[in-house]
């Protein structure tokens, strides 16, 4: 049997945030939490393990960027929706498939009836497409949360001056 070490991290990232919409700039502070696994057991495999946690949480903290509303002019990057539909997609197939092949695998064994069969499957689908969709989901939960801009520093229209409509 294959060992497996796992880690999580949270960690600070600084970068600047850039609105594609209205051209406003400003450094940012993005907190971003991360999980990661190794093959192996010990120094090395813990180390390799947070190293990926350490990658995982800096790829959480980039998206961030992507969801954040700029406090300029409000509006978000527009690949912010892409992912959000991709993300919709990859829970719907992930949690369709699995409920497929619960149905045939379970279906064999005579554990359950049709009505409770179909009620299990269903259960089994949603439950997956959920845990997919959450793991996906980090990008853009909590966001307002985990972003902190230093405005002070801030290029083009500050957040004072423009109008909201």
């Amino acid at each position: 049997m294959r060992q497996v070490t796992g880690a999580r991290t949270s960690e600070t990232f600084e970068g600047t945030y850039e609105c594609k919409a209205c051209g406003f700039e400003a450094p940012v502070l993005v907190y971003g939490s991360g999980r990661g696994t190794a093959g192996g057991w010990g120094r090395d495999s813990a180390a390799a393990a947070l190293a990926d946690a350490s990658q995982d949480a800096g790829d959480v903290a980039a998206w961030t960027l992507v969801f954040v509303p700029c406090p300029s002019c409000g509006k978000r990057d527009p690949i912010a929706r892409s992912y959000v539909i991709t993300a919709i997609v990859l829970a719907v197939l992930g949690g369709l498939g699995f409920g497929a092949l619960f149905g045939v695998l379970v279906s064999g064994e005579r554990l359950f009836d049709g009505g409770a069969l179909k009620l299990a499957v269903l259960a089994a689908a949603v439950i997956v497409a959920l845990a997919i969709f959450l793991a996906k989901a980090r990008a853009f939960i909590g966001i307002r949360r985990r972003v902190a801009f230093d405005l002070a520093r801030a290029t083009g229209i500050p957040p004072a001056t423009v109008v909201r409509r």
